[in-house]
């Protein structure tokens, strides 16, 4: 995360350098905040552990909200891209025909947020439909004196 933030900080201070700003950094924004989000998932992964006899609540929620930070995460992240390359494409495609274009951050905005939309959507779909659950299970409960392995 620290390099991510690191990456975000110096974005903002340099948002009014030309190469900044060709770069669109309203998508590498996006990006960014995608990559936090997405390698956030890690931190409930470590969280999804109930002893034996221990209530299993607070596992299962974990488990439920990994899809979540990572699959919105990866989606923020290349569906920023995406707009990106769109906006490229739209803004090339346009100069071949010797027209000029204006692409807005707010219809990139717009496109991400469908693409979150329907994301959100099939993750909530998942959770009511068949969600995860934690499930303990012993495999073995005698030690193997020679290995030390149970």
């Amino acid at each position: 995360w620290s390099s991510t933030i690191g990456y975000m900080v110096w974005l903002y201070l340099k948002r009014e350098d030309p190469v900044v700003k060709m770069s669109q950094p309203e998508s590498l924004f996006l990006l960014c905040v995608g990559a936090i989000i997405s390698t956030s998932a890690i931190i409930p992964l470590t969280l999804a552990e109930a002893a034996p006899g221990e209530s299993t609540r607070g596992a299962s929620a974990a488990c439920r909200s990994i899809p979540f930070l990572y699959s919105l995460g990866w989606v923020l992240m290349y569906t920023s891209l995406t707009a990106k390359s769109w906006r490229l494409f739209k803004v090339a495609r346009n100069a071949e025909l010797v027209r000029r274009v204006r692409v807005s951050v707010r219809q990139i905005y717009v496109m991400v947020a469908v693409v979150l939309l329907v994301d959100l959507a099939v993750l909530i779909a998942w959770v009511v439909v068949a969600p995860l659950q934690y499930i303990r299970t012993n495999v073995s409960t005698t030690l193997n004196e020679a290995s030390g392995v149970m």
